[in-house]
Formats: C-alpha cells, sequence, structure tokens
C-alpha cells in the first residue's frame, strides 16, 4: 500500500506539476531516500537488537526505543565516514564538471537511480525476511551508473577494492570477536560456582569495554566537532569515559542492594510481628485443648461413678469434635 502511494505521488509530481528538471530530481531524491532509509531501518534493527530480544535481556518495546535512538546516534556520530567513502570514493564527481549543468544533472540523476535501486531491494529482501545490506546495494548501484554515464574511468577502484577487502574481512574479525568474546564468557562467568554473582561483578568491566570502544571509534572517526587528531589523546579520552560509566554502574548496583537489604529487613520485622502473634493463638489452643481433655476426664469418673459408661463415650466424641473445630480455627489463625 505504501509503495502504490509513493508511486501514484511520484507520477502526479512528474506529469501533472512538472517542475523544474532540479526540483524534480531533489524531490524524488528526498522520496527515495525516505524509501530507503524505511527499508534499511527495518532489515537492520534485527541484527542490532534481533539478540538482545531473543535472549530475553530486552523487551520487544525497549528493543525499539533504544534502537531508535542509538541507530540515529550511530548515524550522526560515526555515519561521516562512510559517506564520503561513497559519495566521492566509488564514483569521482570531478569526471561530470567537464559537461557543466548537464554533467551535474546527469549526476544527480544517476544518484537517484541508485537511491530507487537500492531502496527497493532491501525492502523487498526485508518484505521476504532476507537479511540483506543497503550498502552492498547502493555500492554495486554507483559501479552500475558510473559504468554507464562515464565509464570504467570514472570509478575510483581504490576505494572500490577497500570496500571489497572489508566486505570479506568483517565476518571474518566479528567471528574471531564473537568466538573470543564467547571464550571469556564461559570461563569466567559460566565456569564459576556461582555464575549469577560472578555476572555481576564482571558488568561494569564489560561496560567498561563497550563504552571506552564506542567513545574511541567516535573520537577518532567521529564528526568534526567531536574528532580528536592525536589518536593516542583520543584513546586516553575514550578509556577515561569507559571507566566513568563502570563507576556510575558500581555506584547504581550498590545503592541497589542497599534498598533490597533495608526492604528485606523490613520485611523480617513484619514476619516475626506475624510468628508472635501465631505462636500466641498456638498457646491459646493449647490451653483449651488441655482445659477440654480435663473436663472430660472428669465427665467420664463421674458417668462411671453414676454407672452410666454408654453416656460417658457420647461425651467422649463431642469433647474430640470441639478440639476439632479449635485446632481448626488455630490452623486458620496461622494462615492468616
Amino acid at each position: 500500500m505504501g509503495v502504490s502511494l509513493c508511486i501514484t505521488s511520484l507520477l502526479i509530481i512528474v506529469f501533472a506539476v512538472q517542475p523544474r528538471k532540479t526540483d524534480t530530481l531533489v524531490i524524488l531524491g528526498v522520496i527515495g531516500a525516505i524509501i530507503l532509509a524505511f527499508a534499511n531501518g527495518a532489515n537492520d534493527i534485527a541484527n542490532s537488537m534481533g539478540t538482545s530480544v531473543g535472549a530475553n535481556a530486552l523487551t520487544l518495546k525497549q528493543a525499539l526505543v533504544l534502537g531508535s535512538i542509538f541507530e540515529a546516534m550511530g548515524a550522526i556520530t560515526m555515519g561521516s565516514s562512510v559517506a564520503k567513502t561513497i559519495s566521492k570514493g566509488v564514483i569521482d564527481p570531478n569526471a561530470y564538471n567537464d559537461d557543466g549543468c548537464e554533467g551535474t544533472a546527469t549526476f544527480a540523476l544517476g544518484m537517484l537511480c541508485v537511491l530507487a535501486g537500492a531502496g527497493v531491494t532491501t525492502l523487498l529482501a526485508t518484505m521476504y525476511g532476507l537479511p540483506i545490506s543497503a550498502t552492498h546495494s547502493i555500492v554495486g548501484g554507483l559501479v552500475a551508473v558510473g559504468l554507464a554515464a562515464r565509464g570504467a574511468a570514472s570509478l575510483g577502484m581504490a576505494a572500490i577494492v577497500k570496500t571489497l577487502v572489508a566486505w570479506v574481512a568483517s565476518p571474518l574479525v566479528g567471528a574471531f570477536t564473537a568466538g573470543l568474546l564467547h571464550v571469556v564468557i564461559a570461563k569466567l562467568i559460566f565456569g564459576a560456582e556461582n555464575p549469577e554473582k560472578r555476572s555481576k561483578k564482571m558488568r561494569p568491566l564489560f561496560v567498561a569495554v563497550a563504552v571506552a570502544v564506542c567513545s574511541c571509534f567516535i573520537l577518532m572517526k567521529g564528526p568534526s566537532f567531536m574528532k580528536i587528531k592525536d589518536i593516542g589523546i583520543a584513546v586516553l579520552v575514550g578509556i577515561s569515559i569507559g571507566i566513568f560509566c563502570a563507576i556510575i554502574v558500581i555506584i547504581y548496583e550498590r545503592s541497589k542492594i542497599g534498598r533490597s537489604a533495608g526492604s528485606s529487613g523490613d520485611a523480617a520485622n513484619g514476619d516475626g510481628g506475624d510468628v508472635e502473634i501465631v505462636d500466641q493463638v498456638g498457646d491459646e489452643s493449647k490451653n483449651d485443648k488441655t482445659d477440654m481433655n480435663d473436663g472430660s476426664g472428669q465427665q467420664q469418673q463421674n458417668g462411671g461413678d453414676d454407672g452410666t459408661g454408654g453416656d460417658d463415650s457420647a461425651g467422649g466424641d463431642e469433647v474430640v469434635v470441639e478440639v476439632d473445630v479449635m485446632d481448626e480455627a488455630s490452623r486458620e489463625a496461622k494462615l492468616r
């Protein structure tokens, strides 16, 4: 339904409104970017949040909220480096300057075709549940557009080779990192006598490492207002940020333990009062039972003297019934 509305809107804009060529390319480019962003977010959210939801570490609602926040933060802080490679590395924009305005329009049309191809491909793959990368589609579209418009001379072979190497190396590096992390967690946490206690102790360390790595990347490759040119200083600042976050986690965990200990103490005091009340009720029921037993003995003795043994047995049955009733009342008092 959404795709049909987009196509209808495009046809109305192009054939009914008939704006200028530049305005048409801008309008269509914005629509293509929205479609690609929507499709890319729908396809990539499973990569970033699927494991957390599957492990019950996050609920689906929490994953959606956190995913939207940190996906946007990642695009703002770390997206510029990849954007430069895609926009200037794969295709050389200077190859289109010789034709003046026509060359600029040709380059803009090529970028629009790349957006449309990557958006449709990613959206269709998402609809069929296929995990793909929009970056792969964009790079492939750029190569195709460059070859069709200006030939192989307009392509930046160095950037293309670097991208291909990254495509091959990233799964290998990811597999090695995941395997190493699995071994560390299995040995340090699951191999301990009390895995839950050990995991709480190791939590600040893992938080420090994760925050430090992300901070170092942002400070070295992020936007200009956050970038630190000296790599050593950037690493030192990133590690400091990770340690600071770990200290915050430690303080939070200790305060949480203190609150739970206080609530446990209050609950223990309340339980002590209930036990005292139950003990008093139990003592009263025992005293009542003793008094009833004494009365039944006196009735049996008097009955024996009068020679009415059959009536004594009936009186004893009544006493037993009364004692049972008192025992039932004491049990209900204990339950309360």
